[in-house]
């Protein structure tokens, strides 16, 4: 294909040229070339952009064209070491790991996040770590006490920060 000869050309000659980059993107998902598609969002083909960006576009493109769930959260798990103060992949990465009963890692993921300021979203934070623990708990017979605990201590917690929470 010519016009796809040419916009490689200009990526070679300028990387992170958008207008190329664009139009590559195009190209490639017409020709249905998920890896050509694929490489466009490394730091090589486009040094202006964000590693950590990229990751995620690509951990979006690994799901939703490659159908590829594990490779997606390879690239979500990138993305999420690049910044990890980069919101859409950290909630990328707690669906793939939901989606794939990664729940252990969810789980941390989820810890691992500062702590919400207002009551409500802190009530809801200490409620969500609570299911996963519970999941955690009927799920891992050698833990369950332990999951189980963290479960009642997320609850209450949830409690605390806003009493009259719907548990």
């Amino acid at each position: 294909n010519p016009a796809r000869s040419c916009y490689e050309r200009a990526i070679k000659l300028s990387p992170g040229y958008t207008p190329a980059l664009r139009a590559l993107s195009r190209l490639y998902r017409d020709a249905g070339d998920v890896e050509a598609l694929l490489g466009l969002f490394s730091p090589e083909m486009d040094p202006i952009t964000d590693p950590a960006v990229l990751a995620l576009k690509a951990a979006r493109v690994a799901l939703e064209e490659a159908g590829s769930m594990e490779r997606a959260i390879g690239l979500a798990q990138q993305a999420y070491k690049e910044n990890p103060d980069l919101i859409p992949a950290r909630d990328l990465l707690m669906e793939l790991f939901m989606a794939s009963d990664r729940l252990q890692e969810a789980y941390d993921l989820l810890r691992a996040q500062d702590l919400p300021r207002t009551p409500p979203l802190l009530a809801d934070y200490h409620y969500r770590l609570g299911l996963l623990a519970e999941r955690l708990a009927r799920e891992n017979e050698s833990e369950r006490n332990e999951h189980e605990d963290a479960a009642l201590q997320h609850y209450r917690a949830a409690l605390i920060a806003q009493p009259d929470h719907g548990l």
